[in-house]
């Protein structure tokens, strides 16, 4: 789990957490301002991954399935593709994000196209 496909490993503490739901897998990217990709990884469905990413300001996209078939298709015709809206400073914060759907959660999806992802 956490299989890391753009950019390499980081030392230092883990600032970034996914816990996926048990019935979809995500692949998560970060972005930099400027639209960038500077980091990817996957999350299988129903397990959590802390993982150490680049300290610097990004943005958080989620590209979620069923059926993982690499990082060039993702989840073939049926993935779904969002984004956090918040431009997030990872070397001031660790956000953790529960991708499992609730009627009491803090943080809602925007749903992008795949263009955008």
């Amino acid at each position: 789990a956490g299989q890391i496909y753009i950019g390499k490993k980081q030392s230092g503490s883990k600032n970034l957490t996914i816990k996926c739901s048990t019935t979809e897998s995500y692949y998560v990217k970060l972005k930099n301002a400027d639209n960038k990709d500077i980091f990817a990884f996957f999350v299988p469905a129903g397990e959590t991954v802390e993982i150490a990413v680049p300290k610097k300001k990004c943005y958080v996209y989620f590209a979620s399935g069923d059926d993982w078939y690499g990082p060039e298709l993702l989840f073939g015709s049926k993935t779904t593709y969002s984004m956090d809206d918040e431009l997030i400073n990872f070397g001031v914060y660790a956000v953790t994000y529960t991708l499992i759907p609730t009627s009491h959660g803090n943080f809602s999806e925007t749903p992008i196209s795949s263009d955008a992802f």
